[in-house]
Order: structure tokens, then sequence, then C-alpha cells
């Protein structure tokens, strides 16, 4: 009787097994497409200095970068485009002018293959 009862149970979590599996295997074929899709997208990149950023001081090691206006609407641009960064800026420079622009967009910007 017990064995009666443990068969169920045991049914019961296979069939929630395969339910994961299948579920999973949905969301990577969805995952997949999406990046099929995006990448069919134009590409635009960017420069730094003078185009998303303002650098303030007359020794570059010293300086800040400031955003230029209306970098937020980076974010309408990145529905349509695959955006990324061409640059001579140090990587340093990149990554902290990165995390500000994503901060003011709200959302990722930038793939990071695209930042060159």
């Amino acid at each position: 009787q017990q064995q009666q009862q443990q068969h169920p149970e045991e049914e019961q979590q296979q069939h929630k097994l395969e339910q994961r599996e299948q579920l999973q295997q949905q969301r990577t074929e969805a995952e997949l497409e999406a990046c099929r899709a995006r990448r069919s997208l134009p590409i635009l990149l960017f420069d730094l200095n003078g185009t998303l950023t303002s650098h303030t001081s007359r020794r570059k090691a010293a300086g800040t970068n400031h955003p230029r206006p209306h970098v937020a609407l980076l974010a309408r641009l990145a529905k349509k485009f695959r955006l990324g960064i061409y640059t001579s800026s140090t990587v340093r420079t990149v990554a902290a002018a990165k995390q500000m622009l994503e901060k003011i967009a709200g959302c990722p910007l930038f793939e990071p293959h695209l930042i060159l």
C-alpha cells in the first residue's frame, strides 16, 4: 500500500520536472528568436567626448565627464538600433561614461561587443 502511495507522488514529481524542462526550452527558443531579431537591427556607434559627454578639465586625467543634453533620448534609439561606442577614450573613462549614461536613460543602452 505504501508503494502505491509513493507511485503517484513520483509521477507528480516527474510531471513537474517535464513541465519545467518544456518551459525552459520555450524560454530558450524565445530568447534565441529575440537575439536573431536584435541582430538584424542597424548599428549606431557614438563617440563620447563632445557627442554623449563633455569633459570639464584642461587636464584630461583630472577632469570629469558630464552628460550632454538629451542623452536620455538614447533609450528611444535603443528600441530601433543596436547602440555602441567608438572612442579613443580610456577604458576607465568609457566604463564610467557608460554607467552614467545608462543610469540617466534608466536602462542598458550599449552592447558590450559594440564598445570599441
